[in-house]
């Protein structure tokens, strides 16, 4: 009897490796959604949460509801309300769109490297960067468009593949409009590059008609005009805010920037190289976005997935150049890095070392662990049956509360100078719980 051929060993491992990294991003997203439970972290999530229900239920957004993103996120995030209403479903399907990002951000490293270890190892990376692990679950734009985004540089990359990325980049875009900085790059980036560039206009205008249609032109009242009005931070808060979002990168930086450098000569697919390198360029600078007041360091969990695509491969071809070794030594420093700042994560929610940059007093941590979460539920529903409700957003949606005058954004609201008759409103809504 002959021996088996040697060159099914090969498949063999591929097949083990991939089974691997998908058994282990499964197990990432059930510990991450187990650990997650009920803590509060983002006051944004509350306000999306409520807002789907609400269209989920009939609401009039951007007429009688103000909203501050396009209505992309909205109807997804309506979708899944209609499967199950509740904040631990919700969590558990936003969860599910980051495997679906991981996923394609491993298939974009074995078309990089050839290497299924490389993607193994990719897809559990990209559920476990920092800003990841810190949003994990929670329905916000960077969430919902980060695997149409990367879902857009890989199709940009194939030959005949310009409509079906065009469409996956409009589709971000009109979930969050900065957005648009990401798409562009990656559309003359592509293989096809005219072509794709029209189809992603054509897309465009096709859904700037689609949605003002359904939704009316005061759409643009709200997410162009009032988000305007919200302010800027000064050129200290940025620098403050940028560099808390450049520090929680720099893990990343060093073996992306490696592999920018070394795509010439050694990707097995330099198509794709360029709009990965695109699209991280382009989510790099919405990172500029963090001028805007309202606008949080939460805008980094995309540039990580796009980083993600370019620093594995980076680091597998640092690995196989054994004249680099200072290379390795700064990208061995800042994957130690990226693993304390994950872990501290873990370890003290509240205040996460070193997550948090050295030369900051107050965290980016948890608002809330469950069991206050628990006590702030309870507190809401004791509350009289149709009293408006004063607190966070977030426990609204989850007590299945009211938010005063009807409106989630409370921040928007607020802090917009175009919003003063809405907020008057917000404010005669009287009596109100607690």
């Amino acid at each position: 009897m002959s021996a088996p051929s040697a060159s099914l060993h090969p498949k063999r491992s591929r097949a083990l490796a991939l089974a691997c990294g998908s058994a282990a991003c499964l197990l990432v997203l059930a510990l991450l959604h187990r650990w997650r439970s009920l803590d509060y972290w983002n006051y944004s999530e509350g306000v999306y949460a409520l807002i789907s229900r609400l269209l989920l239920n009939g609401g009039d957004l951007y007429g009688d509801v103000v909203v501050a993103q396009p209505p992309v996120m909205f109807l997804a995030g309506a979708a899944m309300l209609a499967v199950n209403d509740s904040i631990e479903w919700l969590r558990l399907a936003v969860g599910t769109l980051q495997l679906v990002t991981a996923g394609l951000v491993a298939l974009a490293v074995w078309r990089l490297t050839g290497l299924a270890l490389a993607a193994a190892v990719a897809a559990p990376l990209a559920l476990l960067t920092p800003w990841a692990v810190h949003e994990h679950g929670l329905l916000t734009p960077e969430l919902v468009a980060a695997p149409l985004l990367v879902g857009g540089a890989l199709l940009a990359a194939r030959p005949r593949g310009a409509p079906a990325a065009a469409v996956a980049l409009s589709l971000a875009v009109f979930v969050k409009a900065p957005f648009a900085a990401p798409a562009l790059l990656v559309a003359i980036a592509a293989i096809e590059r005219r072509r794709c560039l029209a189809w992603l206009a054509a897309a465009t205008l096709v859904q700037l008609a689609l949605w003002t249609a359904l939704f009316g032109p005061s759409m643009w009242g709200d997410v162009v005009v009032a988000q305007q009005a919200t302010g800027l931070r000064t050129v200290k808060q940025l620098a403050e805010y940028a560099s808390q979002g450049l520090w929680n990168l720099l893990g990343l930086l060093v073996p992306a920037g490696a592999a920018v450098a070394l795509l010439r000569d050694r990707a097995l697919d330099r198509p794709l190289g360029r709009t990965c390198a695109a699209l991280a360029a382009g989510l790099l600078l919405t990172l500029l976005t963090m001028v805007k007041n309202g606008t949080g360091v939460n805008v980094v969990v995309p540039v990580e997935a796009a980083l993600v695509t370019l620093a594995v491969p980076g680091v597998a071809w640092a690995l196989a150049d054994g004249r680099s070794r200072a290379l390795r030594a700064a990208i061995a420093a800042g994957l130690v890095l990226l693993v304390a700042q994950t872990a501290s994560l873990f370890a003290e929610p509240r205040d996460p070392r070193p997550f948090v940059r050295p030369d900051v007093s107050s965290g980016f941590g948890a608002g809330l662990e469950t069991s206050e979460v628990r006590d702030e539920l309870a507190r809401a529903r004791r509350c009289e049956a149709g009293v408006a409700y004063s607190g966070l957003p977030y426990v609204a949606f989850v007590a299945g509360r009211r938010m005063p005058g009807g409106q989630p954004d409370g921040f928007l609201t607020a802090k917009s100078s175009k919003l003063t008759g809405v907020l008057a409103q917000i404010q005669a809504d009287q009596p109100r719980c607690p």
